[in-house]
């Protein structure tokens, strides 16, 4: 097989069409998901802080176990649209998700565990963890809205060094409208005045 050489230009348009292509895909795919994550977990915390809050029962935050699954049946449930090539960059992002995700799921597995005066620290790794996921989104898809989210809630969970205890988690769910809710509404948005 003969390899053809491709000039720098040439190389550059196909670069720049991978990046417009997972670019599009995004703006299509996933406004659902970031919407469905964000609006669940913000609700979540909000039911957890005030159950363990007006209970004083620890044991509530077992109900954050759920999300992962509740999530993952809804989002596989969605009406599936017709398959679309998939670029290296759609590959990097959904493996960097993964790889995120992983960790999280490992760290609050941890942290209930050893249930320690400090186990609250999880939420702060959690949105550590969700804003770095957006942040490389953002960047390898040369798109704004993810990094500037994810700076921001980066910068409000900064908070969370100086709330006690179960407060917490309302620092948790504002950080999760901004990494998830903004964005997703911002990217159905988008996506929609494309189509119109």
């Amino acid at each position: 097989m003969e390899e053809k050489k491709i000039s720098e230009a040439e190389s550059l348009a196909i670069i720049t069409q991978m990046i417009a292509t997972s670019r599009a895909r995004i703006e299509k795919r996933t406004a659902v998901p970031f919407l469905v994550w964000g609006y669940s977990t913000t609700i979540l915390s909000i039911v957890v802080w005030y159950l363990v809050s007006s209970t004083a029962n620890n044991n509530w935050s077992f109900l954050w176990f759920l999300l992962p699954f509740v999530n993952l049946i809804i989002l596989f449930n969605r009406k599936k649209s017709k398959p679309m090539a998939t670029t290296i960059i759609d590959k990097a992002i959904k493996a960097i998700w993964i790889f995120l995700g992983s960790i999280g799921f490992c760290y609050s597995v941890l942290s209930f565990i050893d249930q320690s005066n400090s186990w609250w620290n999880i939420f702060m790794i959690i949105v550590l963890i969700m804003s770095i996921g957006n942040a490389i989104t953002g960047f390898l898809l040369r798109y704004k809205v993810f990094w500037i989210s994810a700076s921001l809630s980066i910068a409000v969970s900064m908070i969370m060094l100086y709330v006690q205890g179960i407060d917490v988690l309302l620092v948790f769910a504002a950080c999760f409208i901004i990494i998830d809710i903004i964005p997703g509404h911002i990217i159905l948005w988008q996506s929609r005045r494309e189509r119109a």
